[in-house]
C-alpha cells in the first residue's frame, strides 16, 4: 500500500549534491559572523568607555571651575573688606 504523499527519492540528484562545500561555505560565515560579532562588542566595549571616560572629566572640569570661582569671589569678598575697613579707618581718623 503507497501513499499519495511518499517522495521518491533521485539518487542520481543526491550524488550531484555537494555536501562537503556547502558545510565548509556555512562554517566559514558562522565563523566569520562570530569573530564580526565579537569585535563589534571590543569597539562598542572601547567607545562606551571613552563616552564614560569624556562624561568623568568633563563634570571634574565643571566642579574644577565653580571651585576656582569661589576661590576668587572669596579673594574679592576678602579685598573689599579691606578697602571697607580702610575707608571706615580713614573716615574716623579724618574726623
Amino acid at each position: 500500500m503507497e501513499s499519495v504523499n511518499q517522495f521518491h527519492y533521485i539518487y542520481e540528484n543526491i550524488a550531484i549534491y555537494q555536501f562537503r562545500s556547502d558545510w565548509i561555505i556555512f562554517l566559514s560565515i558562522v565563523i566569520f559572523g562570530i569573530i564580526t560579532m565579537a569585535l563589534l562588542y571590543y569597539i562598542n566595549r572601547y567607545f562606551s568607555l571613552q563616552v564614560a571616560i569624556y562624561h568623568a572629566d568633563s563634570l571634574l572640569a565643571k566642579k574644577k571651575k565653580t571651585l576656582w570661582d569661589l576661590i576668587l569671589m572669596k579673594d574679592i569678598q576678602t579685598e573689599l573688606e579691606k578697602e571697607i575697613e580702610q575707608a571706615i579707618l580713614k573716615a574716623a581718623f579724618h574726623n
